[in-house]
């Protein structure tokens, strides 16, 4: 009895998964409900046209995607690389700006010194001049 079991589940496992899959090359023909069950595996010149159709659109598909990717990241590094010039050229514009203002104060300064060294010098000479009339 249990042999017959065994007999009967080995030969329900074999011919249900006969019925799932065609080999490379093939389709399946005929049959009925959603798994064409009672169906067979044939070649046909348009089953082989239909899969080399098939497998030249989903090439199409993958190149069209492809270049999507593509032009999408292209404009991502277009965008980043912009956004990176103008803050290059706003820290150097800024630098500038710094580096004018310092040397506007220094000769400033250096002109404030100068005026106060020939005022000191100019009253040096005066108190000397004047005491050596004094002198006299």
């Amino acid at each position: 009895m249990k042999r017959i079991v065994c007999a009967a589940t080995i030969a329900l496992a074999f011919g249900s998964s006969a019925a799932m899959a065609c080999p490379a090359g093939t389709h399946l023909v005929g049959g009925t409900n959603s798994h064409h069950k009672g169906g067979y595996c044939t070649t046909s010149a348009s089953g082989a046209k239909s899969s080399a159709s098939h497998r030249a659109h989903r090439t199409e598909e993958s190149a069209k995607s492809h270049a999507r990717s593509t032009e999408k990241s292209a404009k991502s590094h277009a965008r980043s690389t912009e956004k990176s010039a103008k803050s290059h050229t706003r820290s150097a514009e800024k630098h500038a700006k710094k580096e004018t203002s310092h040397l506007k104060n220094r000769s400033s300064s250096a002109a404030h010194h100068a005026s106060k060294s020939a005022t000191k010098a100019e009253k040096s000479a005066k108190s000397h001049l004047s005491s050596l009339t004094h002198r006299s």
